[in-house]
């Protein structure tokens, strides 16, 4: 199930991207050909490496979360729930656990347009539970970014468990 929903929302992702090109009867060839492709890779790829510092925080990325989601944020965490931004941050707020450790897997960016990219990738969580039990998992994610007046936000995001042990 959760395979299936992860390749509709990329599908979905994809679609909405190019619909509203189609309607207009413009083309995204020319306008991602000029783009600083590279550059806009960095830079996502930065937002996530950041991202996983942060987890390691007391906090667990609650600060970071918070400004890096959009207000309009739609996702689905690893148990396959659908969150806003205010139930993603009320979930952190509430979470017991402790992360100890995060290794990145492979990330994988593709830019669509100079203000929109999405970018897959993998990590692998280590820590602890409430009880002090230790924890580790692998998880997969999507997550869909859109620049707004100069700042990337994340606006869509979906992560799948490959583990369950969390």
């Amino acid at each position: 199930m959760k395979k299936i929903f992860f390749i509709v929302f990329m599908s979905a992702t994809i679609l909405a991207c190019t619909s509203a090109d189609n309607k207009t009867g413009s083309s995204t060839t020319t306008t991602t050909d000029t783009l600083n492709k590279e550059e806009i890779t960095a830079k996502i790829k930065g937002i996530e490496e950041d991202w996983n510092k942060a987890n390691l925080g007391a906090d667990r990325s609650y600060k970071f979360s918070e400004d890096i989601l959009a207000d309009d944020f739609l996702g689905h965490n690893d148990k396959a729930v659908m969150q806003n931004k205010e139930e993603y941050l009320k979930d952190i707020a509430a979470a017991t656990y402790t992360v100890t450790d995060i290794t990145a897997g492979p990330m994988f960016v593709t830019v669509y347009a100079p203000n929109f990219a999405v970018i897959v990738g993998s990590q692998q969580m280590k820590g602890k539970d409430k009880k002090g039990v230790d924890f580790s998992g692998t998880f997969n994610w999507t997550d869909t970014f859109m620049e707004r007046n100069g700042k990337w936000q994340l606006i869509g995001s979906a992560m799948m468990s490959t583990d369950d042990k969390k």
